[in-house]
């Protein structure tokens, strides 16, 4: 397995995002810990001008589509609870079922730390070859796939991602094998301490919604008009004869 010192370098790459924007994890709340439930399906949105699978992706034309979905599934943890190993998968859709099996051809494996200085995931990914003959007789190669993952710290109306990260590839552009940056995201819920949610357009609210001014001039309050429709209620009751 990588060093956590491995990782962090192999991440070099990847998009710097300002510490406080991302959420810490503790020692009662491990990166194993966030991935215990098993897969987790990521949408993956392809930036620039994808039009063929070619340079979009870690397979190439091999597979002859271009994925919509990443799930990772964790296969191993450390002992410490810092370093995971991962089954990759790219699909297009999200149901696989609970005892279905992955499609190794569009897999890969990859090991990852979490980076307590950049509060992020670090993966390297390795592309599986010869898998579909025999999974025995399948190795692993082309360790050149890099994953960042981090869990961002506040949410908004345009922002509900609670997991974001984006997948690169190591290789010189002009090398065989060469893909274009990915990003993905997660938007299920999570349960980590500090998140927040940020108004942004309470502004336009308060502009398109004025307060109305108050029927009396006393400071007491405002309160609905007492012969408003929608103060009304109904109250029906029955009589039963007792002996």
């Amino acid at each position: 397995m990588f060093t956590p010192k491995k990782f962090s370098e192999g991440c070099s790459e990847g998009t710097n995002v300002q510490q406080e924007l991302s959420l810490r994890l503790s020692r009662t709340r491990t990166i194993c810990d966030m991935f215990l439930g098993g897969v987790n399906a990521f949408e993956l949105e392809y930036i620039g001008s994808c039009k063929s699978s070619k340079s979009c992706n870690p397979f190439g034309d091999s597979i002859g589509y271009l994925p919509s979905l990443m799930s990772l599934s964790m296969i191993q943890c450390s002992n410490d609870r810092l370093s995971l190993r991962f089954l990759i998968e790219f699909r297009t859709n999200s149901y696989r079922g609970y005892y279905g099996s992955p499609n190794i051809s569009t897999s890969l494996i990859g090991e990852g730390s979490w980076d307590e200085k950049k509060n992020r995931l670090c993966i390297v990914a390795c592309r599986i070859y010869d898998a579909s003959s025999s999974l025995e007789k399948s190795h692993v190669g082309d360790c050149t796939t890099r994953l960042s993952l981090r869990f961002p710290a506040i949410l908004s109306i345009r922002n509900t991602s609670t997991i974001v990260g984006e997948i690169w590839s190591v290789k010189p552009r002009n090398e065989s094998g060469f893909f274009d940056r990915v990003q993905f995201r997660y938007g299920g819920r999570i349960q980590l301490q500090g998140l927040k949610y940020e108004y942004m357009q309470m502004d336009k609210v308060k502009k398109s919604c004025p307060m109305k001014n108050p029927r009396n001039s006393s400071n007491r309050g405002q309160y609905p008009y007492g012969y408003s429709p929608d103060m009304r209620f109904r109250l029906w009751s029955s009589n039963f004869l007792k002996e």
